[in-house]
Parts: C-alpha cells; structure tokens; sequence
C-alpha cells in the first residue's frame, strides 16, 4: 500500500525487463477494495492514473501473466 495525496493526479507504472516481453495488467484499489484505476496490456508497460479525492492509502496490484521469470520495475508518483 501507498499513501497518495487527495486532489494531486497519481500514478504508477509498471515495465518488465522485455526478457522476454510479458503481459502485465495492473489495478490500484483504495481502502474499501474499490477499484479506483487500471490498465491490462499484451505488452509489458502498464500505467494507472488518478486523482485521489482525499489523503488515503490505495493499494497496487500488478500481474505477471509470462510463463519464465521476469524482472518488473514499478515507478510509484
């Protein structure tokens, strides 16, 4: 989980290392498990925005759905 200010735009990306490149979807819920945003990919870039309404928690999900190990980088703003 991650804290995001209420009223400043959020954003978290997700991008896999292309060795090979994997399907990637990510989900970012707030603190009643409502889903506030997401993206789902055939590639390995995933982004999610939004603009919190107050001062809160959200939590981020993102999903791997390659078959051989792969490294993901995961930006948090």
């Amino acid at each position: 989980s991650f804290t995001f200010r209420g009223g400043q735009r959020a954003c978290v990306v997700a991008q896999g290392d292309h060795d090979p490149v994997v399907p990637l979807d990510i989900a970012v819920y707030d603190t009643n498990d409502k889903l506030v945003a997401q993206d789902e990919s055939k590639h390995d870039f995933v982004a999610a925005f939004w603009t919190p309404p107050r001062t809160a928690e959200y939590r981020i999900v993102i999903r791997n759905y390659g078959t051989i190990y792969n490294k993901v980088y995961i930006f948090v703003k």
